[in-house]
């Protein structure tokens, strides 16, 4: 990653938490701020800490497909990731992170991410 894709990402970030900290924002929209914030972090653990995993979950798939992927897919733009697996919603970073997109509806769904370790972990319920 140049220097100037960082500086962009970074300045979207902030900007994005600028817009999060007034507080007609969140009372405008506060689940999607939160989960516009859930994204956010995972992206800033994973440009911070190279080689390491990061996890967001939402309790359903239908969650995870209308919030979290369809927010990663709009507003990170293409440049800052090396490749998003499509079919396991695995986001690799250019330092060698990862994001795993993931749901977590019931205990037994639990055990899909069992053995794993993760830096970061994000919910919403």
């Amino acid at each position: 990653m140049r220097i100037s894709d960082a500086t962009e990402l970074f300045r979207a970030r902030n900007s994005f938490t600028a817009a999060v900290r007034s507080t007609a924002f969140l009372a405008a929209r506060p689940v999607r701020a939160r989960t516009k914030a859930l994204l956010w972090e995972a992206i800033r653990q994973a440009q911070f800490v190279p080689r390491s995993d990061s996890l967001l979950l939402r309790r359903t798939y239908p969650e995870l497909e209308s919030s979290l992927l369809a927010y990663f897919r709009r507003d990170v733009p293409r440049k800052f990731y090396r490749s998003y697996n499509e079919s396991k919603h695995i986001v690799s970073w250019h330092n060698g992170s990862t994001t795993r997109f993931g749901y977590c509806r019931n205990e037994n769904d639990v055990y899909q991410y069992q053995g794993a370790e993760f830096l970061f972990i994000g919910s919403m319920s």
